[in-house]
């Protein structure tokens, strides 16, 4: 995977150590659920439409030892 600089400090989503500034670490994709169904529109029985969500998916930050020990 591609490695990058880190612009801020951040904590390493597998092991919670720090990622400092300047430090090489990759970005993960974390997904919640499951963000590939369609989000149903529930119509309760007031007239308010509701919306529910499948799932979500977010970036997180990943050091470079981390990021080795995945790869490998």
């Amino acid at each position: 995977m591609k490695m990058t600089k880190s612009r801020r400090d951040y904590k390493c989503h597998t092991c919670k150590s720090t990622i400092s500034k300047g430090e090489m670490c990759r970005r993960k994709s974390v997904s919640i659920g499951s963000p590939w169904k369609p989000d149903v529109a529930i119509k309760k029985e007031n007239g308010v439409v509701a919306y529910e969500m499948q799932g979500i998916r977010f970036d997180v930050k990943v050091c470079a030892s981390c990021s080795e020990r995945e790869v490998a």
